[in-house]
C-alpha cells in the first residue's frame, strides 16, 4: 500500500498529519481494509481528477487580495459531522467516511464517484473568533445521482438536500487549522465591504484535495444573507 506508485498515501501518512496517524492506527481495522490494495476506488478518490460542483460565477476581485463570487445550485449532499478534539481531526474523520460511503458502502453498492470540493462547515463561538468542535463535512453529489441519491450504510452520513448559496471565495494554500482558518476569515474580512451582507457566524472551508496533501488547494467560503 505504501509503495512508490501510491504517492498520495505516502502523504497522508506523513509525521505532518499526526491527527491522521491516530486515525489510521490499530484501533481502526475498518480503515486499513479500506486503505488496501483490494480497494482500487480509493486511488480514483485521492486523485485530482474529479468534476467540479457547478457553480455560476459572477465575478472576481483582482489585486493583492483576490477572490470571487459564485452561486452553488440546490442538491443532494452527503453529509457527516464529527466533534474531535481538533478541527483538523474532525474533517479527516469526516473525509474518511464519506470515502467509505462512496466506494461501496451505500444502498448501490458500488463506486459512486464524486465531486469537489469537499465542503467543511463551521460555526463560530459567542467570541467571534473560536470554533464549535462540530465539524458538518460534505460532498455534493454526482450529477447522476441528483435524480436518485443512494443512501448510505453509516447511520452518521445524511444524505441532505441543501438550497441554492451565494459565497464569496477566496484560495490558500497549506493544510487546515483552526488557526489558519481563522486567519483567512479575518484577512478577507478585513478586504471586504458591504459587511453586514454575510454571516459572521458561520463559514465553509471548501477542500480540493485529499487531507494528506501537504500543500493542497483549499478556499475559505463567506456567506450571503441574500441571493
Amino acid at each position: 500500500m505504501l509503495s512508490c506508485r501510491h504517492p498520495c498515501l505516502r502523504h497522508m501518512l506523513s509525521c505532518r498529519h499526526p491527527c491522521l496517524l491516530r486515525m489510521l492506527s490499530c484501533r481502526h481495522p475498518c480503515l486499513f481494509r479500506m486503505l488496501s490494495c483490494r480497494h482500487p476506488c480509493l486511488r480514483r478518490l485521492l486523485s485530482c481528477r474529479h468534476p467540479c460542483v457547478p457553480c455560476v460565477l459572477l465575478w472576481v476581485q483582482m489585486g493583492e487580495v483576490q477572490f470571487e463570487e459564485r452561486v452553488y445550485p440546490a442538491g443532494f449532499w452527503a453529509c457527516v459531522t464529527r466533534k474531535e478534539d481538533l478541527y483538523e481531526q474532525s474533517i479527516s474523520m469526516g473525509f474518511m467516511k464519506l470515502m467509505r460511503f462512496i466506494c461501496k458502502e451505500n444502498s448501490a453498492g458500488h463506486y459512486l464517484g464524486m465531486t469537489v470540493p469537499v465542503v467543511n462547515a463551521i460555526r463560530m463561538l459567542e467570541d467571534g473568533s473560536s470554533f464549535h468542535k462540530e465539524v458538518e463535512t460534505a460532498m455534493f453529489l454526482p450529477s447522476s445521482l441528483q435524480s436518485s441519491p443512494p443512501q448510505a450504510s453509516d447511520p452518521d452520513i445524511a444524505i441532505v438536500h441543501r438550497g441554492q448559496i451565494r459565497v464569496i471565495a477566496r484560495q490558500f494554500l497549506g493544510t487546515t487549522t483552526e488557526v489558519t482558518v481563522g486567519r483567512q476569515i479575518r484577512l478577507l474580512w478585513e478586504n471586504l465591504s458591504l459587511d453586514d451582507q454575510f454571516h459572521r457566524d458561520h463559514y465553509m472551508v471548501a477542500v480540493y484535495e485529499n487531507p494528506g496533501v501537504p500543500q493542497r488547494r483549499n478556499e475559505i467560503w463567506f456567506i450571503r444573507r441574500h441571493l
